[in-house]
């Protein structure tokens, strides 16, 4: 990609994407045998396995110009909604009779392979194991384009960045997510709810408890809380009631993967905290404003001509903003060169979370397969309540707690 004043960029997909995932909580061991002084549970653990299916897991090249944290993400990571179904399975536990301490079935520092990862075992803190964040250069290089001042925006976008400002987080979250598939030869949708407890940062950090649904191998229906925690380098998960927990460094391939696909309220939530609607701010972007008489919507067509100085144009970004009270966009299209939609955003019942700062507290966002005119996934979000984080106040994302805690560190 050739940009006027920058020179040429390139931007590229990761290699490979998953079409499927599957992740473990942890090993599901038997009684087998027996051992002086050791008490075998068949059902003292349980074992929670996440199936994640993805219709479309690729990243293409994207309609618009890619804006700030959620579209450069989208652009330069795999895709990782999906139909996503959860199963409780029994584990084996055991404990020292004499003392009733419990037992672990993996040794201190044993290297397992599974698949084609592997994990090493860590009795207690696993920090001597992690890693440094890794740089995302992707998305530093196409933030740092965003170049041009606040003045060259439509008044009412204008308008929107101060109303809507960015922030440093939200704590104290509680908040609803559905995911609603509708997946290939099937008339049903699946539908996945979650409930949200925690706090994020407006930089994608984020303690999050997320629970939702799940069934056991014979089918009975259960309750889930994961316990999820992306320090800025690892991401640790542990299901509330298991003896082991997983951590993902910043060195695994997976890791952005898993967090995308386990985490992705948190992240929406994050990109909630830093723009909650995306507006960008690169220099050539051509918009065009429209109102109606006697309506209160103002309607801004962005598109991206300097982007693409020879060859077929981007797709346009089209903002629909409710001036009845300052400016409040209540719809967001994407539109793909043929005019076609990929992405709809809907926003509503916005809320004054601080002096001069509000935040829609309802979002929906329907995504498109090309051609389609029918989403294939419908995310809502609503956030029931969320307290402003100020720049100083003091955030801590530690790995989760859990009494003899067992960690796999995977690579």
């Amino acid at each position: 990609m050739t940009l006027p004043g920058v020179g040429q960029m390139m931007l590229s997909s990761p290699p490979q994407c998953l079409t499927s995932l599957v992740v473990r909580s942890g090993d599901t061991f038997g009684c087998s045998g027996t051992a002086n002084g050791i008490h075998c549970n068949t059902a003292g653990d349980s074992i929670t396995i996440t199936t994640t299916v993805n219709p479309n897991p690729c990243p293409g090249f994207p309609a618009t110009v890619p804006t700030t944290l959620a579209e450069a993400r989208a652009a330069t990571s795999c895709g990782a909604l999906g139909n996503q179904t959860v199963e409780v399975n029994n584990s084996a536990s055991i404990k020292n009779c004499g003392t009733a301490v419990p037992g672990h079935f993996r040794l201190e520092g044993d290297l397992v392979q599974e698949g084609s990862g592997s994990f090493t075992v860590r009795l207690g803190d696993p920090a001597s194991l992690l890693t440094p964040p890794n740089q995302n250069e992707p998305f530093l290089t196409l933030n740092s384009l965003q170049t041009a001042e606040v003045t060259s925006l439509p008044l009412v976008l204008q308008e929107t960045l101060a109303t809507y400002p960015s922030v440093h987080g939200f704590g104290g979250i509680l908040a609803t997510v559905e995911y609603t598939f509708r997946l290939p030869g099937t008339e049903t949708p699946a539908v996945n709810r979650q409930r949200i407890e925690g706090q994020v940062l407006a930089d994608q950090r984020f303690s999050i408890a997320k629970t939702h649904r799940g069934s056991t191998a014979g089918g009975a229906g259960v309750v889930v809380t994961d316990e999820i925690v992306f320090d800025g380098a690892t991401l640790f998960a542990h299901v509330r009631g298991n003896s082991t927990g997983n951590a993902w460094n910043s060195e695994s391939p997976q890791m952005t993967t898993i967090r995308n696909s386990e985490a992705h309220a948190a992240l929406m939530l994050s990109d909630w905290a830093y723009q909650p609607f995306w507006i960008t701010r690169f220099a050539g972007t051509q918009r065009m404003v429209e109102t109606t008489p006697g309506s209160s919507i103002v309607t801004i067509t962005e598109s991206y001509p300097a982007f693409m100085p020879s060859g077929p144009a981007l797709g346009t970004t089209i903002y629909y903003v409710d001036t009845t009270y300052g400016a409040r966009p209540v719809t967001i299209l994407t539109k793909d060169a043929e005019g076609a939609v990929v992405l709809r955003r809907d926003f509503g019942d916005h809320r004054l979370v601080a002096a001069g700062t509000w935040r829609p507290f309802s979002v929906r966002e329907s995504r498109f397969q090309p051609g389609s005119t029918e989403p294939w996934v419908v995310v809502d979000l609503s956030i029931q309540q969320a307290s402003l984080l100020e720049q100083s106040s003091p955030t801590v994302f530690a790995r989760p707690s859990f009494a003899d805690e067992v960690w796999y560190v995977r690579r």
